[in-house]
């Protein structure tokens, strides 16, 4: 299973589901949704937030709500 952690910078994929349940509220609320596509546009040093643009819009999440999220092969 890939995750938001293995896209590179510049690189999209799509949401296919949510390896955390406790997390997926949080990121459904966020407009993460399955079959959303996301694209990285950059990340904090030192493992911190990982910036994604969805929808038009432009959010950071947190590395293990990052590693939570699965997407398609």
């Amino acid at each position: 299973m890939k995750t938001i952690l293995d896209l590179k910078i510049g690189e999209s994929a799509k949401v296919e589901k949510f390896a955390n349940d406790n997390l997926s509220c949080k990121l459904l609320t966020m407009g993460i949704l399955p079959d959303t596509k996301i694209t990285l546009v950059r990340k904090a040093p030192f493992g911190g937030a990982y910036y994604l643009k969805l929808n038009g819009n432009n959010i950071a999440v947190r590395e293990n709500e990052a590693a939570s999220i699965i997407i398609k092969e």
